[in-house]
């Protein structure tokens, strides 16, 4: 067996990781101290062979409001926005 190459990428994410931590750190204290809620966004996702798992995300949007991207309004479907324009 090539050992080369699971050496290889070891190595890469070990430096990898060194590297990004910084920045990692940064955008975390940054989430933190600029907006309440939970830091990290956790998100069902669907794999290989239909299988769930979560993935973590630094959250990005606010916590807790849903009616900020429709100003308030109902979401329109894309039928009612084709009318809208005719």
């Amino acid at each position: 067996m090539n050992y080369s190459k699971r050496i290889f990428d070891i190595l890469l994410c070990v430096v990898a990781y060194f590297l990004l931590i910084g920045p990692v750190l940064v955008v975390a204290i940054t989430v933190r101290l600029t907006s309440q809620g939970p830091l990290i966004f956790w998100s069902r996702r669907v794999g290989r062979d239909n299988k769930n798992f979560l993935m973590a995300k630094f959250r990005t949007m606010h916590f807790d409001t849903p009616n900020v991207a429709t100003n308030g309004n109902p979401p329109k479907s894309c039928n009612s926005m084709a009318l809208d324009l005719q």
